[in-house]
Parts: C-alpha cells; sequence; structure tokens
C-alpha cells in the first residue's frame, strides 16, 4: 500500500469519526424529541464521547502527513488543540460558568475546524 492511498485511508477513517462525533448530539436530540416530547439538548455529548477525538485526531495528522500535504502542521495544531480542551473539560471541578461554556463552545469549533481540515485534505 502506498503512502498516498495509507493517508488517503486514515484521513476517510479520521473524516468520519469526526463527523460521527459531530452529528450525535442533534441527533441524540431529535430522538428525545421524538420520544419524549421535550427538546433536550446536551451539548457536552461530545465532550463525553472524546475518545473519539483521540483516536481522530492522530488519524487525522498521519494521514495529512502520509498524503505529502502542507497542512500536516495545521492538522498537528488543530488535534493539539483539541486534545487540551478535552483535557481541561474533563480535568475542571466545578468551573464557573464562564469558563465551562468558553471550554465548550472553544471545543466543539475546534471539532468543526478539524472536520472541515478532513474535508480539505480529502480533496
Amino acid at each position: 500500500m502506498s503512502r498516498a492511498t495509507l493517508g488517503r485511508v486514515c484521513l476517510v477513517l479520521a473524516f468520519v469519526l469526526l463527523l460521527v462525533l459531530f452529528a450525535l448530539p442533534p441527533l441524540s436530540s431529535m430522538l428525545l424529541l421524538i420520544r419524549s416530547g421535550e427538546l433536550q439538548f446536551d451539548y457536552l455529548l461530545s465532550a463525553e464521547l472524546g475518545w473519539i477525538v483521540m483516536v481522530a485526531a492522530p488519524l487525522l495528522m498521519i494521514g495529512a502527513f502520509l498524503k505529502g500535504r502542507s497542512q500536516g502542521i495545521l492538522a498537528t495544531s488543530l488535534s493539539l488543540i483539541a486534545l487540551l480542551l478535552l483535557f481541561l473539560l474533563m480535568m475542571l471541578r466545578n468551573p464557573p460558568y464562564v469558563l465551562a461554556i468558553v471550554l465548550i463552545v472553544l471545543y466543539n469549533l475546534n471539532l468543526l475546524a478539524l472536520l472541515v481540515a478532513a474535508y480539505r485534505f480529502l480533496r
């Protein structure tokens, strides 16, 4: 298997994992809406499923570098920021609401940036 093919496989796996992670909170809230009649959005679900990011981030980095793209640095920095934010979200005990909201928003925006980067690397 060539480097480009292996890089593409890593990028496809990372893209699928990030897409699933990004789509799970709205999908679960829609299923809860259908089942119970109440709209309940679990905004922490993407942080609770952080193991998906811990698998997808290295796959994205490896795939970007194996394809020979110069965006490997971008993939590495975005992945490290996502892992750092995930670590901060898991380690904080009773943080102030403002800090918790900022960290959750930054984490979800970083997941979106990783998803867009994976899509752009595949093109």
